[in-house]
């Protein structure tokens, strides 16, 4: 039994970095764009239309909004797992933002001030906001 004012949300996990050596991207014909697609489409057919579930944390727009960037397909540490620092902090905001529909614009927290630099910080605030507001499609980054 649930609490009463739990509420479901779904967690829309990120594509491979596309050359990722995880045996299970060949499901995807080891290309990440065909994994994105993939993605979105189960989420359209499965989720949107499922009325228990009353949200999206959109980590996968967020994170290919953030591979626009001038980071480009570095967000993981082996392919598919984010990486410790920018990779998982974009994840972070992703959840904080589409949890509390607060703007992030603002914080300041900078869990590796040694490994995330301010452009990094821009660009993963830029591609969560982006992703927040349209978690279907992917926004080129400005911060190139």
């Amino acid at each position: 039994m649930c609490a009463p004012k739990a509420k479901i949300a779904w967690h829309q996990t990120w594509a491979y970095q596309q050359d990722s050596t995880h045996s299970g991207f060949a499901n995807y014909n080891n290309d990440q764009m065909t994994m994105y697609n993939n993605f979105l489409k189960a989420t359209k057919q499965y989720v949107t239309n499922n009325n228990k579930i009353e949200g999206v944390i959109p980590c996968i727009t967020s994170v290919q909004n953030a591979r626009t960037s001038f980071m480009g397909d570095t967000l993981t540490r082996d392919g598919y797992h984010l990486n410790y620092n920018i990779g998982r902090y974009i994840a972070g905001l992703t959840w904080y933002a589409a949890l509390t529909d607060a703007p992030i614009e603002n914080i300041a927290f900078n869990p590796s001030v040694t490994q995330i630099t301010a452009d990094m910080m821009k660009a993963a605030k830029e591609a969560v906001t982006n992703a927040i507001k349209t978690p279907l499609a992917i926004t080129k980054s400005t911060v190139t």
